[in-house]
């Protein structure tokens, strides 16, 4: 119980450091890394103590660990490809 009491404590903390970021202390694209790798952070403490991950058996670990790994990835490819400026929606209209 007293687990999940800090772990508690701990997703509260980050989610106002994640609220501090958006006061314009940092550049977009580092206030907006900074709060990628925290939100993965708190999802990954969501799914070890809340959702009980910590105390599966190794094969059932694998499945949340892949999908972890597949989305860091494309957090990573999404945060290199796009210069801040220069993104710009589509504007081509439809037929």
């Amino acid at each position: 119980m007293k687990s999940y009491i800090i772990v508690y404590i701990i997703l509260i903390l980050i989610t106002l450091f994640e609220v501090s970021l958006t006061a314009g202390i940092f550049s977009y694209l580092i206030a907006s890394t900074i709060i990628l790798v925290l939100a993965s952070i708190k999802a990954l403490l969501i799914a070890l103590f809340y959702q009980h991950l910590k105390y599966e058996v190794d094969p059932l670990k694998l499945i949340p660990l892949t999908a972890f790994i597949i989305i860091s990835g494309l957090l990573v490819a999404i945060i290199t490809s796009v210069t801040p400026g220069t993104f710009q929606w589509s504007t081509a209209s439809s037929p």
